[in-house]
């Protein structure tokens, strides 16, 4: 009797640990849930406000692996002004990142910048992030006022390069917020305040829900 009950003790631990070994066993722990889309945002100090607010980032992390890299006084392209202490460039950042940027990139920058030369460092700013294996860009209108006119000649250029460009989303701040004067820092009408960063952030990430890009 003893052989008898050790021996089907025996065969029922083989029968146990085949069924376990067996690819269409169960699996022993939880399911592994998929990472989340890095999203990338290079800005200079107006949407660079997102980074110092709580709310503002939860807002925008929301469904991502989000990745901020303000730049106080950051240009899009060409050269800094000389003298004192400036950020590298997007076009700089874009280069130095590479693939780290994951492959949705916003960029908020302009308020620094020649206007003059804004469509050509858009230009090149588009092929850094193509060769970067960037599939989705976001690109943010700047806030024009009449103290910001010059403002409106990047906002044409963004337009008019996003229409040729497939990957390019343009994110209207401009059109956004021009009925909030509350969401900006007096008198210079640009850099944001009170509710202004969770607004900005609230229309970046709902940009990225229409892409489908939040896990």
């Amino acid at each position: 009797m003893r052989t008898g009950a050790a021996a089907g003790v025996f065969g029922g631990l083989v029968l146990a640990l085949e069924a376990a070994s067996s690819p269409s066993a169960a699996p022993m722990t939880g399911a592994v849930s998929a990472p989340q889309p890095r999203v990338t945002l290079i800005s200079d100090s107006v949407a660079g406000a997102i980074s110092f607010d709580t709310g503002a980032k939860a807002i925008l992390a929301e469904g991502v692996d989000l990745f901020l890299e303000p730049g106080e006084a950051r240009r899009l392209g060409g050269d800094n002004p000389p003298g004192g202490i400036s950020p590298p460039t997007a076009l700089q950042l874009i280069e130095t990142l590479g693939r780290r940027l994951g492959q949705t990139v916003i960029i908020s920058v302009g308020y620094n910048d020649v206007s003059a030369q804004y469509a050509q460092n858009m230009e090149a700013a588009l092929e850094a992030l193509r060769q970067a294996g960037v599939k989705h860009v976001l690109w943010t209108t700047l806030h024009a006022s009449s103290a910001h006119s010059g403002n409106l000649t990047m906002n044409n250029a963004i337009q008019a390069i996003a229409a040729q460009h497939p990957e390019v989303s343009v994110v209207d701040w401009n059109a956004y917020a021009g009925a909030h004067p509350e969401w900006f820092q007096q008198p210079d009408d640009v850099h944001l305040a009170g509710d202004g960063p969770r607004a900005l952030a609230g229309l970046f990430h709902a940009s990225l829900v229409k892409l489908g890009i939040p896990s």
